[in-house]
């Protein structure tokens, strides 16, 4: 059996940030309704274009892990509601962080370069 873990040296807090914005922006693509002039992003605080719920929340988390192997429990997800996308990203760094600090050495491998630079 093959171990897929591989060391991360240190934390990147930019390469969450990318792995939510990614996922981010392909949630938002795939609200854009056909023939609509509506684009991505458009939304605003009475009418947003994504709303920020538990489930979305637990599908970022797995964007996260596929990105960077950190293994982040669909439990931090859970009566979890946020009011714009800024909100998410600064609650789930730090989260992502605390789960990198209890697997370092035992991440698993992501599917971008898990140990490229630090953020």
């Amino acid at each position: 059996m093959a171990d897929d873990s591989v060391q991360i040296s240190e934390f990147s807090v930019a390469q969450v940030r990318k792995a939510i914005a990614d996922w981010w922006n392909e949630e938002q693509g795939k609200l854009k309704k056909p023939g609509t002039s509506r684009e991505a992003g458009a939304g605003s605080i009475l009418e947003p274009l994504v709303e920020i719920d538990s489930h979305r929340v637990a599908r970022c988390l797995t964007a996260i892990e596929a990105a960077t192997g950190i293994d982040i429990p669909a439990v931090e997800a859970e009566d979890t509601e946020f009011d714009s996308y800024e909100a998410m990203v600064e609650t789930l760094v730090p989260i992502a962080a605390r789960y990198y600090e209890k697997q370092k050495g035992h991440l698993k491998k992501g599917k971008d370069d898990a140990g490229s630079g630090a953020g």
